[in-house]
């Protein structure tokens, strides 16, 4: 009962006190203490709005006020109090535009602003919006050259200068700009100083 709750692992994170948070792909979230050498395990209890959304882990971050993001697939996004131990989540709901753009969360980042982001896997990018609990989306527009490049996000990096960085699964890498709230875009091409591929 004290061992990892499924064994295929997707995300690993470490918190200040070295606990390790571990995603499974439908075991849910574990905490393995290093001192005990225990798993402590965190899945979705039916009817229970404080229980993990759902068993799928993809993604583990940390926000500056040491909440941890979990990213699900199919099930949004909880965020996990630390002292509590309890969670809140946020899904996608048809009839409210300011709702998670969808359930599949691929990737989370926290850029300097303190802005969360969610990079989705087919409905593009999410920006949260902390004081109404709301999402800002961002999406491929084929008649827009500064939208983000594809709605299908497999990883997001905050760099060292603040810049937000985009992978994603098949149309290249994208850089966002927060000044004029547009991405740049980087593809393969055939030539040798290109993106060696596009996903």
């Amino acid at each position: 009962p004290n061992s990892l709750s499924n064994d295929f692992v997707l995300g690993f994170f470490e918190d200040d006190n070295y606990n390790i948070w571990i995603g499974t792909d439908g075991g849910g979230l574990n905490m393995f203490n290093l001192k005990s050498g225990n798993f402590t395990t965190y899945k979705h209890q039916g009817s229970n709005e404080n229980s993990i959304a759902g068993d799928n882990v993809l993604e583990i971050k940390e926000d500056d006020q040491k909440n941890l993001w979990i990213g699900t697939w199919g099930n949004g996004v909880s965020i996990m109090n630390p002292k509590t131990r309890t969670f809140r989540s946020f899904k996608h709901n048809p009839s409210d535009a300011t709702s998670l753009s969808g359930d599949n969360i691929y990737a989370i980042a926290q850029t300097p602003d303190k802005k969360i982001w969610l990079g989705t896997f087919g409905d593009g990018l999410d920006q949260y919006q902390r004081a109404t609990n709301t999402f800002i989306h961002h999406r491929y527009s084929s008649t827009d050259s500064k939208s983000l490049s594809g709605d299908r996000i497999n990883t997001l990096l905050s760099d060292s200068k603040g810049n937000l960085w985009i992978g994603t699964d098949d149309a290249g890498l994208d850089l966002y700009n927060p000044g004029t709230n547009s991405f740049t875009h980087f593809k393969h091409h055939d030539n040798l100083n290109s993106l060696s591929d596009n996903t």
